[in-house]
């Protein structure tokens, strides 16, 4: 991964979704290790790094709202202790219901075209507005 973050200007880390399935320990332990790892990597790369909450999943799937704001917490507590902005998918869009409600939801976890494309409008206006 160094390597490729050498030609990188800017490497965005999304690990939640699937990481909310892990044990509470695993999340509070392992998956700020390992997110610390990649951010360290990148960073020795030459890259700026930025972290981003998943969006939020039905909570009647395997991921509790709990569990998803147990990981949310987790990553932002990392982004927090390593002074990097954080893409929070959960400020912006609230909930699942609230996604569906706008079409955006393919399923219980994954968005569908139309809610990729409002998250990448959020990502470029917030990198629009970081890079102000």
């Amino acid at each position: 991964m160094q390597d490729l973050c050498a030609t990188a200007d800017l490497v965005i880390l999304d690990f939640t979704i699937n990481d909310a399935l892990l044990s509470p320990t695993t999340y509070n332990t392992t998956y700020p290790t390992n997110l610390q790892t990649l951010i360290n990597t990148a960073k020795a790369g030459g890259a700026a790094v930025m972290l981003m909450t998943g969006n939020p999943c039905n909570t009647v799937s395997n991921i509790t709202d709990t569990t998803q704001q147990n990981v949310r917490q987790a990553i932002t507590s990392v982004a927090q202790s390593n002074n990097l902005p954080l893409l929070d998918q959960y400020a912006k869009f609230t909930s699942w219901d609230a996604m569906n409600a706008l079409g955006y939801m393919y399923n219980k976890n994954h968005p569908n075209t139309a809610g990729y494309a409002a998250l990448g409008t959020f990502v470029g206006d917030t990198l629009a507005a970081w890079a102000a």
